[in-house]
Parts: C-alpha cells; sequence; structure tokens
C-alpha cells in the first residue's frame, strides 16, 4: 500500500514537471537571424532586438516596426545631415562647373580676339593694336595713336607717314574721336586734311609747321581751336566749314569765331595780294597769318587791341600801319617781315613779346612809346639796317640780346630811368660808336657790347655806367648836361 502511494505521488509529480516545461505555440515567433546562423542580439533591457526585416508568418502577413522611437528620431537627424551635406556638395559642384564655364567663355573670347588679329594684321585698315593705342585707317597703311579716356578718344600722332591724305575717322572701337592732342601732326607732309564729325577739340599747335598742307575740312561740331593748331603752314589755300558750326565761321575763305571777334586763320597760301580784316575783329590769333609770302598789305582795323605771337612772323612781302588802340604784341608776331622800313609802335601798347621785330633787315627806325617799360629778349636783334632808336619814355629794362648784332647803329640815347642792360643787349652792333647811358642805370649784364671797338660811353661822372666803362676797355665821355627825360 505505502509503495503504491509513492509510485502515485512519483506520477503526479513527474506530469506536472512536463506540463510546467511546455510553452503555447502561439507565442513562438521566429528570428529569421537566429534561423540564417547569427548569433543573437540584446538590448539596452537584455531582451532581444527586434530586426529591421518585417517578420513572417504562414498565411498572415503582419507589419513590424522596423525602428525604435529613438532610432528613429536619430535616423531623421542624420538624413538631415546627409541632405545638407548632399547640398553642399552639389553647390560645390556647381560652383566648379560654372567657373569652368566662366574659363571657357574668357578663352573662347581670347580665341576670338586671336582669331581677328591674326586675320587683321597691322598695317591692314581696321587693325588695332592689343593695348588699344594704335590704329590703321586706311589702305595705304596710316597709322594713328591714341588715348581712350572716359569713353572719348584722344588722337595723339601718327606711327607711320601719311599717304598725302589725311582722313581721321569718326570713332575707334566703337568710342568717338573728340579731340586731338597737342602737337599730334607736328611738321608731317599730309597735303589734304579731313576732320571728322564729332570732334571737339583741335590743341595747340596739332598741325603746326605742316609745310604741304593745301585743304581743311572741319566738321560741324567743332568748339575750340587752340593756340597756333595751323601755324606755319604756308601752303594752305582752302578751308571749309559747315554753316551749322556754332563756334566758327568762314568768311572769304578766312576763319573768324562765328561772333567774328577774332580772326583764327587767313590761308597763308593765297594768291592774294592785299587784305582787310573785318572791322569787328579785336584780336588776331597765333600764327594766323605766318609765311604769307604773297601777302603785301593789310589793313588793321581800329577795333584790334591784341595780335598773338607769330601772327604775322615770314610775311616777308608785307606792309601795314598799326592801328592806335593796341595794347599787346606777341612773342615774334613780325619776325622775318623784310619789307617794313619804319615803325612807330602805338601810345596804347603796354606789352611787348620776345622777338617781336627780328630779322626785320629793311628796318630803320623804331620809335617806343611811353607806357613800354620793357624791351624784351631779342625784340629788334638782327635788323641790319637799323639806324634810329627812339624811347618816348622811360625804360626800366633793355632784356638779353634785344638790340644785337643791328650793323647798322651808330648812335643810342637809353632814358633816364633805366636800370638794366642785360646780356649782350648791343652785342655785334659793330658800327656802334657811341652810347649814352643815365646815372639810374645800375646794373649790367654779360657781353653787352660783345664784338664792339672803339665805342664811347657817355654817361655822368662817378656814375656805375663810368665803372663800368673803365672796367671794360671802354672809352669813357663826362655827359656835360643832365639827360633829359
Amino acid at each position: 500500500m505505502k509503495k503504491r502511494f509513492l509510485i502515485l505521488c512519483f506520477v503526479l509529480l513527474a506530469g506536472l514537471v512536463t506540463a510546467c516545461s511546455q510553452k503555447p505555440k502561439s507565442q513562438e515567433v521566429t528570428n529569421p537571424n537566429k534561423e540564417q546562423g547569427n548569433n543573437e542580439e540584446l538590448n539596452t533591457s537584455g531582451n532581444p532586438s527586434i530586426t529591421t526585416e518585417p517578420s513572417e508568418i504562414p498565411n498572415k502577413n503582419i507589419n513590424i516596426p522596423t525602428t525604435t522611437p529613438y532610432k528613429e528620431e536619430h535616423n531623421k537627424e542624420d538624413n538631415h545631415m546627409d541632405d545638407k551635406s548632399d547640398q553642399e556638395s552639389k553647390m560645390e559642384d556647381d560652383k566648379k562647373e560654372n567657373a569652368s564655364e566662366d574659363k571657357n567663355s574668357v578663352n573662347s573670347d581670347q580665341d576670338k580676339e586671336n582669331s581677328r588679329a591674326e586675320d587683321i594684321k597691322k598695317g591692314t585698315k581696321g587693325w588695332v593694336s592689343e593695348d588699344k593705342t594704335k590704329v590703321c585707317i586706311d589702305d595705304e597703311g596710316t597709322i594713328l595713336t591714341f588715348m581712350i579716356k572716359e569713353g572719348e578718344v584722344l588722337i595723339t600722332g601718327l606711327e607711320t607717314p601719311p599717304k598725302n591724305e589725311l582722313i581721321i575717322p569718326e570713332s575707334i572701337e566703337s568710342y568717338p574721336v573728340t579731340a586731338i592732342e597737342e602737337y599730334a601732326f607736328y611738321n608731317t607732309s599730309i597735303t589734304k586734311l579731313v576732320l571728322p564729325e564729332g570732334l571737339k577739340v583741335i590743341k595747340s599747335r596739332a598741325f603746326q609747321k605742316c609745310y604741304e598742307l593745301k585743304e581743311i575740312s572741319f566738321p560741324s561740331s567743332l568748339e575750340v581751336i587752340e593756340q597756333s593748331a595751323f601755324g606755319i603752314c604756308p601752303a594752305l589755300e582752302t578751308m571749309t566749314l559747315p554753316k551749322e558750326n556754332k563756334h566758327y565761321t568762314i568768311t572769304d575763305g578766312v576763319l573768324y569765331t562765328k561772333d567774328k571777334n577774332t580772326l583764327v586763320k587767313y590761308p597763308s597760301g593765297s594768291e592774294v595780294k592785299e587784305y582787310t580784316i573785318l572791322k569787328s575783329v579785336n584780336r588776331i590769333a597765333e600764327g594766323a597769318f605766318s609765311l604769307a609770302k604773297n601777302l603785301t598789305r593789310v589793313e588793321l582795323p581800329d577795333k584790334l587791341s591784341v595780335i598773338e605771337n607769330e601772327a604775322f612772323s615770314g610775311c616777308i612781302q608785307l606792309s601795314f600801319e598799326l592801328t592806335p588802340n593796341i595794347t599787346k604784341i606777341g612773342d615774334y608776331a613780325f619776325s622775318d617781315c623784310y619789307s617794313i622800313t619804319e615803325l612807330r609802335l602805338p601810345d596804347s601798347l603796354t606789352y611787348l613779346g620776345e622777338g617781336a621785330f627780328s630779322a626785320c633787315e629793311k628796318l630803320e627806325s623804331v620809335i617806343i612809346p611811353k607806357k613800354l617799360t620793357r624791351i624784351p629778349f631779342a625784340a629788334f636783334t638782327s635788323n641790319t639796317s637799323l639806324t634810329e632808336v627812339v624811347f618816348l619814355g622811360s625804360i626800366a629794362t633793355i632784356e638779353d640780346m634785344s638790340f644785337s648784332s643791328c650793323q647798322s647803329l651808330t648812335y643810342i640815347d637809353i632814358p633816364i630811368g633805366t636800370i638794366h642792360i642785360g646780356d649782350m643787349a648791343f652785342y655785334a652792333c659793330t658800327n656802334l660808336e657811341e652810347i649814352t647811358i643815365p646815372d639810374t642805370t645800375v646794373s649790367f649784364g654779360n657781353e653787352i657790347f660783345g664784338e664792339i671797338s672803339n665805342l664811347v660811353i657817355v654817361t655822368p661822372k662817378n656814375s656805375t655806367a663810368e665803372t663800368y666803362a673803365k672796367e671794360n676797355g671802354f672809352g669813357y665821355q663826362e655827359a656835360v648836361v643832365d639827360i633829359i627825360e
């Protein structure tokens, strides 16, 4: 009995153990990774981690979340950073691509320019230098030099000699030609000049000494012709100018300002012998009549007050009478006027320029007015026929070489008030025998009477002039009476 009870207890205990060791099939989850032989991984709680692949149950599809909430937030941030990195990378790629395109564009433009330069060779019409300072303007290879300033072209000169006719273009490299620089075409051999529409300024001496220039065509746009722009152009015969020009006009072939107050240019190559200047003129511009060799007489207007530099220089047959309102005669204004024999400077004259009447080889007498206080450098030099000089007033200064090489001068009386006699003032006046010098003269230059022998200086006793005479080996004679003004 006792044995049966023990066996029954054993059986019951075994059945209970068996029942506790079994699990329902519905609670099992298959782990594909484990089934593939992967080691099982645990999360932070020690539970098996859920795989990123959806579970599969036969005969039924169940979607199982692939990420935990905290992992999902990290993934979003990672995705955002990846997107930003992708955008930056794309932007960098775009920059490189644009830079490459710009470089290709520059290279393309350079290639075009090089191709153009190769197509248009130097000396061919249309050629422009790489530095934009030279241009070939015609089929004969004439090359101008120029500058571009503030969107406008300034013509500065020639690189090659012109072929008789010079036609300046209206524009270079699409920039308008508006000015011609000083001395741009100085002493060139052009015979005909055509200036472009749009040109505003011709600067001083731009075409001076163009000895063969015969014809000039001015544009309607021209505003300013500076001093002696066409001075010493002895062959000039014809000038044309549109009536529309607002600043200049041509009357009887002579160029005047529009108001006719200034005579700008006379055609020096004209065959006309006599010319009467318009009565309205008060100024004759620099070089206006220079080298007008056929002109024998000019009638000056009463209103005339200013005769500028070189205005009549080289007019070898010219005769005239200076009118009473002239206040200024400029440098070399009448130099080399061989036909002048007598000269009375007007009482109104206050300024006489250097060399104003130099080399007037037939000039015999000169009368100097009261208002003139200075005889300038070389004013009457090389007047080989000059025998008489009369001062009507006081002259403070007789400057260097003012009467040098006046070989016919035998006597001269320096007026009271003269303070200084300059270097070589009477140098090579080889026939000068006597000169009267006042005691006001206290300053003497060098070689005043060089190349002169047997000269006697008449001056008051104890004067500076007496000391000068004795120290330099000239004769001295005391002035008997005071020198009268």
